[in-house]
């Protein structure tokens, strides 16, 4: 669609909610790639939770050039207090969230929208390109096609470890009705947004999947997920078992690649623990129990590489070992 049709037929509001702290060096490039998109029928909340890097004047500049953008500037509270924040105030038929330092394709919107509603899909969720892996032009030069493959899954064919895999509440867009009555928890520092998603998605029953780059991730050394060791780290894990709750009853294909997927997370976690030189004992010990308790899942999982699972068992063998090789690796690659 083009020109005066696309206008016309854009009759769905699509709300954005962007939690915003401290991003000063990012934000006017992730405000601008929201600015750009082709689907012009959006409200973006932008929620200023209590920055003082200049990032909420970088907001007030937004909303006075452009009458989508709508600032709210709160106390720090966290990422789940000011997302809360944002849905008490969504008027759109669809939500989506976006993170305050990563990046969207300038038809994001306009494509996830299309696919909600070509596949009549209460949750619409993308591929997106890891800042870790790859750089900010390569996604900027990569040409989106208009017929990307998509993918059906309903929800007991659902694979945690699979390629199609969500684990968050951005690149994806929800249907503003799913988000009644359900608020991020404040209690998980890292996952809190994974165990939103699977609340949502327990009561889609269903998802899409476009298997296209649409969404940016930009990989942060220094924030809280990817930093050295913290004990707030501890709460992904959290949050992926109390996702497995919401889940017991489905069938063992469903819950194995569940459990898997902590299990690689118990493992990243206990890594950065050892490399940090961690020494509380009951900390690493838990660790360690739960690592080993998933492990069995990560050797029985019909998604995840042989090569993979080798070294998961690798580092049940000899953790430290494991880890004074890994940095060693690190090192010889110049990482």
């Amino acid at each position: 669609m083009k020109g005066n049709d696309q206008i016309g037929a854009e009759k769905d509001k699509v709300s954005i909610i962007v939690p915003i702290y401290n991003v000063r060096a990012f934000l006017e490039q992730t405000l601008e790639s929201i600015r750009k998109q082709t689907y012009r029928n959006i409200e973006v909340l932008l929620i200023d939770d209590g920055s003082t890097d200049g990032s909420g004047a970088i907001c007030d500049k937004y909303h006075d050039a452009d009458d989508r953008f709508f600032v709210f500037h709160i106390e720090n509270g966290g990422v789940s207090k000011a997302r809360n924040y944002g849905l008490d105030r969504v008027t759109g038929d669809y939500v989506m969230f976006i993170d305050s330092d990563d990046l969207v394709n300038p038809k994001y919107i306009q494509l996830m929208l299309h696919i909600a509603k070509s596949t009549d899909s209460r949750i619409v969720t993308c591929k997106f390109l890891n800042g870790e892996y790859y750089t900010q032009s390569a996604f900027e030069e990569k040409i989106s096609t208009d017929h990307p493959e998509i993918v059906k899954i309903i929800l007991h064919e659902y694979r945690a470890t699979s390629r199609y895999a969500h684990n968050g509440v951005w690149a994806g867009i929800y249907k503003t009705s799913l988000t009644k009555g359900l608020r991020f928890t404040s209690d998980l520092y890292i996952g809190e947004d994974t165990l939103y998603f699977y609340q949502m998605f327990k009561r889609a029953g269903s998802l899409t999947f476009i298997n296209e780059g649409l969404y940016y991730y930009r990989y942060r050394g220094n924030s809280l997920l990817h930093s050295q060791f913290s004990e707030k780290q501890l709460t992904e894990i959290t949050s992926w078992e109390r996702a497995i709750s919401l889940f017991e009853k489905k069938p063992p294909s469903f819950l194995n690649e569940f459990y898997a997927a902590t299990g690689i997370r118990c493992k990243k976690i206990l890594m950065k623990a050892i490399r940090a030189g961690f020494d509380d004992q009951f900390v690493i010990g838990e660790l360690f129990r739960k690592t080993g308790k998933y492990g069995i899942y990560v050797v029985r999982s019909r998604e995840i590489s042989v090569r993979s699972k080798l070294l998961y068992c690798a580092f049940l063998c000899a953790p430290r070992l494991y880890v004074k090789l890994s940095l060693a690796r690190q090192k010889r690659r110049g990482h």
